[in-house]
């Protein structure tokens, strides 16, 4: 008897489920910094988390764009649009956060590493497999389906 996990249909459920929650909390979060205190003030309080080896202006324009790049990420990988660059630019974006903001322990000791290691993993394997078949690109044939790969991948 055929494992039922391992067929496509279960596959496309699990990276649907990988998805969803991931481009929604990334949409929420870009969304949230520009309406909770604008997107000046959030710029202007978050630049003391810029690294000291890079130049201000980096760190201006980077904290300018950010919260309008983590909601086109969050549609792009909550819709399976172009699934693969959305969590490839995710995956930057938590690296960026990982090194500049949380590092990799949990502040509040309750986990052995920080949530944004969970992330990391989470959007390496949107990108390494793409949306699956529930996805824009898996109607557009790009999605990765029946354990192969679909058009151009």
């Amino acid at each position: 008897m055929k494992n039922p996990l391992t067929t496509p249909e279960a596959q496309n459920f699990g990276l649907l489920m990988a998805r969803l929650p991931m481009g929604i909390l990334f949409f929420w979060q870009g969304l949230h910094k520009l309406n909770r205190t604008g997107p000046d003030d959030f710029v202007s309080s978050s630049l003391h988390y810029v690294p000291d080896c890079l130049p201000s202006w980096f760190g201006h324009n980077f904290l300018t764009v950010l919260p309008f790049v983590e909601m086109l990420v969050g549609l792009m990988i909550a819709l399976g649009f172009l699934t693969r660059v959305g969590a490839f630019f995710a995956s930057l974006l938590l690296i960026s956060f990982i090194i500049a903001v949380t590092g990799l322990a949990d502040a509040d000791g309750k986990m052995p590493f920080h949530p944004n290691l969970i992330f990391l993993g989470v959007t390496l394997v949107l990108m390494s497999h793409g949306g699956g078949k529930c996805a824009i690109d898996g109607w557009l044939g790009r999605g990765k389906g029946s354990g192969g790969r679909g058009k151009g991948e």
